[in-house]
């Protein structure tokens, strides 16, 4: 039995995540050290989530639903992502 992927509610999941870090990285506390965990944890999440992002669009249009994709959006959904 195959399980079906609504990537439009992936999609906008992401997209609420990234918002709330967009938000989060625009209230940081200034200056901001090069050394600061939180702010880097913040900044790789940012990151992460754009470009999982841009993958369930494309799959979204017809593009290739690749294995990777599908572990890397089952971690990111399922993990605590509080560093």
């Amino acid at each position: 039995m195959t399980k079906s992927i609504d990537f439009a509610e992936i999609q906008q999941i992401l997209e609420k995540r990234l918002e709330e870090i967009f938000l989060e990285i625009r209230s940081y506390p200034s200056p901001i050290a090069g050394c600061d965990q939180q702010f880097n944890f913040l900044l790789e999440q940012r990151g992460q989530l754009s470009r999982l992002l841009q993958q369930v669009k494309e799959s979204r249009s017809g593009g290739d639903v690749g294995k990777t994709l599908l572990a890397e959006l089952d971690t990111f959904l399922s993990e605590d992502r509080v560093e």
